[in-house]
């Protein structure tokens, strides 16, 4: 999809719908992927957001508009949120029963 980012206002519309149906159907391959490929996925986007000080961080004050020691926070921020997120993505998307309080079907 990255492909049509910089001519995003001249896509037609069939173009437009092939985008969207190609993010469908990623989506649809994403959400049956078991715990362990998606929570490696969480963990390569910590890695990138922990890089060293040169490189993502210095990308990051520069087009956020933020101070070198707020980009810093704020990429700290993000790898632990990754890592909070890969320790308990499994139980969070755990399917789980709720009563609604209706009639009980046996």
């Amino acid at each position: 999809m990255n492909e049509h980012k910089d001519k995003a206002g001249e896509l037609t519309r069939d173009e437009a719908r092939g985008i969207a149906q190609q993010a469908r159907q990623a989506f649809e391959e994403w959400r049956r992927t078991s715990f362990p490929p998606s929570g490696r996925a969480h963990e390569k986007g910590r890695s990138g957001a922990a890089a060293p000080a040169g490189g993502v961080r210095r990308d990051h004050d520069g087009e956020m508009g933020k101070t070198r020691k707020e980009a810093l926070a704020e990429i700290e921020k993000c790898a632990f949120n990754c890592d909070h997120t890969t320790e308990n993505a499994e139980r969070y998307l755990a399917r789980e029963l709720v009563d609604l309080g209706g009639p009980k079907l046996s």
